[in-house]
């Protein structure tokens, strides 16, 4: 961002009251994943900027929380991959366990006990 307002490290510095040397160290930090959030947001508030800090998911909210309450109520009833039932016909599955299955998969999305 500094350098897209065409600021030079030594101005930042001045405009945060630090060294020349902590700008660098604040880049570096930065670039390397370590930088703290109240640096980053003195640094933006001395370029006029606001920090906006956030996490977006990689997929749909939803499709996370049924994935995970899917797993665990799958754990909870020991099956292995209840996506994949074991070798053989699929009609072997018992009806009950696959309801069983979607019933408690729901308990768990409708109680949020999907992390413990």
């Amino acid at each position: 961002m500094r350098d897209a307002l065409g600021m030079s490290s030594y101005q930042l510095a001045r405009r945060m009251g630090v060294s020349q040397t902590r700008i660098m160290q604040f880049e570096s930090a930065e670039a390397n994943g370590s930088i703290r959030l109240a640096a980053l947001r003195r640094a933006a508030e001395a370029m006029s900027c606001t920090l906006v800090y956030a996490l977006v998911p990689k997929e749909p909210l939803e499709d996370i929380v049924l994935r995970q309450a899917h797993l665990r109520a799958a754990a909870q009833l020991s099956i292995s991959d209840p996506d994949h039932p074991p070798a053989g016909d699929p009609d072997q599955v018992p009806r009950s366990k696959i309801d069983e299955l979607e019933d408690l998969t729901l308990h768990f999305v409708d109680h949020r006990q999907l992390w413990s």
